[in-house]
């Protein structure tokens, strides 16, 4: 019997590489353009080969087991590089060893170190206060071994570090909707925090490494302006771009370095450079790349630098005050104040072209929805509204009676 040629029809197998192709140059088209062209003037430009040891010696000690002893010789390099100055119009990537492509990203806090870890690091406020446009939620579920440790205040070891202080642990994240795409996810990390003093200066290090593959993503959305930090979370898998709403996307690995380095002790200035790397997309395969890991790291750098120099600011303990009444709402009061948010972003978005689709309508119109959200979730959201209120930001004002 001769060989015959079967139509695509009858070649599952082809047609899978065919649909899979496909999706890589439609995805990276959707996730690359964008990015690219807010970085498209930008000279990419390897970090030295000898910060690798440094970056390698860092991340290991977030292996379960790892050792706890620190020694900051062994990242020197690394330092050097964050004081020295850099090429403004240069994108900075480290090489292929670490298994994932990567991007550096550096900023200037006009603050000193204590008051940087009293609002980043603070067991009495929620730790994703300085993040609203990259994390909608985050809290550690393991320190130093033990469930439900409080973080340790760090602060308070800066006047006598005569060694390094570490601390190990497990945070749970879940992140803001991705700009371009819409997913967002879940996952865990692997943390190790490092304060100690060197050359005369107090420096911080955080280390995070993703223990496992993330949640599937599922449907997400920015409504309205990303600085607004007004944000949709469907449970529907898939993307949120028109015609990708079946993908299964995941986040493969994720980890980074950041340091906080008082770089002028005579007066309050925190760089703050992090080296970060990252691989995430469809059926195994990444469609990630330095640019959107860049892009990121600015959309987060942006918030965090707005949020901590800001004039109107309270005071740690006055955060923490004004936090508490939230922490402490019953859960029927929880969703009373949840759903007035959505009612009354539904008014203030209703031309919002997307506001169409059924799973973005059954948000904001649905109060089952709601019911559903956990009281962390909720919490956040009121979180995020009280600091717009404090910022004299754009924030919803929560109706008393709300009504569909």
């Amino acid at each position: 019997m001769k060989n015959q040629i079967l139509p695509l029809k009858h070649r599952p197998d082809i047609l899978r590489r065919i649909r899979t192709l496909l999706l890589i140059l439609i995805i990276n088209c959707l996730w690359l353009l964008p990015s690219a062209h807010a970085t498209k003037d930008l000279q990419e430009i390897a970090l030295p080969e000898s910060l690798s040891p440094g970056l390698t010696y860092l991340l290991e000690l977030t292996a379960p087991g790892s050792r706890d002893s620190f020694d900051p010789n062994r990242i020197a390099d690394i330092l050097a590089f964050v004081q020295k100055p850099k090429n403004r119009s240069g994108l900075y990537y480290a090489d292929n060893g670490f298994g994932a492509p990567s991007a550096y990203y550096e900023f200037d806090i006009h603050e000193d170190l204590e008051q940087v870890l009293k609002l980043s690091h603070n067991p009495d406020i929620p730790s994703f206060l300085l993040m609203p446009s990259s994390v909608r939620l985050s809290y550690w579920t393991e320190i130093d071994g033990l469930k439900h440790k409080p973080l340790p205040r760090l602060w308070k070891q800066l006047p006598n570090l005569k060694q390094a202080v570490v601390v190990k642990g497990i945070e749970h994240i879940v992140n803001t909707p991705d700009i371009f795409s819409g997913a967002y996810y879940r996952y865990d990390l692997s943390r190790a925090l490092i304060l100690f003093e060197y050359q005369g200066r107090r420096i911080f290090v955080s280390i995070s490494k993703q223990t496992d593959i993330s949640d599937v993503g599922r449907k997400g959305l920015v409504l309205g302006s990303d600085d607004a930090w007004n944000y949709l979370y469907s449970d529907q898998k898939g993307l949120t771009k028109a015609g990708l709403g079946w993908v299964s996307s995941y986040m493969y690995d994720s980890f980074a370095v950041t340091v906080y380095d008082e770089i002028s002790p005579g007066r309050p200035l925190v760089r703050c450079g992090i080296f970060k790397w990252l691989r995430a997309g469809w059926a195994k395969l990444n469609v990630v790349n330095t640019h959107h890991i860049h892009a990121g790291l600015e959309r987060y750098a942006k918030t965090f630098k707005e949020i901590i120099e800001h004039p109107f600011l309270p005071k740690p303990v006055e955060l923490k005050e004004i936090f508490e009444p939230i922490e402490n709402l019953s859960e029927q009061d929880l969703k009373r104040q949840v759903q007035s948010y959505f009612h009354t972003l539904k008014k203030h978005h209703v031309t919002e072209e997307h506001l169409s689709r059924k799973w973005i309508a059954d948000i904001l119109n649905n109060d089952r929805y709601v019911a559903q959200l956990t009281n962390a979730e909720m919490k956040s959201i009121l979180v995020v509204q009280a600091l717009k209120k404090i910022l004299r930001k754009q924030f919803v004002v929560l109706e008393s009676n709300p009504s569909p």
